[in-house]
Order: structure tokens, then sequence, then C-alpha cells
């Protein structure tokens, strides 16, 4: 809060009450004037609202799988990481 007790927009954001949410889409491969498939998050706190979003974009990740030997060894189309993080500059902008 700050000094005339008033709540800061920190405290909205992570709020039940936190009035923004979260778009996605996907597109088919190269175009980008139709969706396959799209989704907004529920207004809620934003770090719900981040976990929902990070499971949507992960089960968008697709997965490739390679054998080696007796091992299969799958791969995301797009690390892990990069996902999260790429989600967290989109909401830090």
């Amino acid at each position: 809060m700050t000094q005339d007790e008033k709540y800061t927009n920190l405290v909205l954001l992570i709020s039940d009450q936190c009035p923004y949410t979260i778009k996605m889409a996907v597109y088919p491969e190269n175009e980008k004037t139709d969706f396959k498939d799209r989704r907004e998050t529920s207004k809620s706190s934003l770090l719900e609202q981040l976990e929902d979003a990070l499971s949507y974009l992960k089960i968008n990740n697709k997965i490739s799988s390679k054998i080696r030997g007796m091992k299969r060894i799958d791969e995301f189309e797009y690390p892990e990481e990069v996902i999260r993080e790429a989600l967290l500059n989109c909401i830090r902008t």
C-alpha cells in the first residue's frame, strides 16, 4: 500500500480482481491470417494466468522423436526455457 493507504498497481495485478487477460493464438505454418486455435486466460491473478498460458503453450509446442540405439530422445520444437522467457517478456512490456 502507498502512504495514503491506496493499493498499488502491483497488488491489482496479483489479485483475483486483475482486469487484464493474456491472449494467445496458434497459426498454421507460415500463414498469419487465420487461427488454428486461440485462447484467452480468465480474469484472475496474473500469476495464475501465467501458469495457464504456459500450459497452453506447452501443449502447442511440437515434439519430435529420434531413436538412438535403444533410447528414444524427444525434442521440443522450441525449448521450454525459451517459451517461458518469451512469455515473461511479453507480460513485462
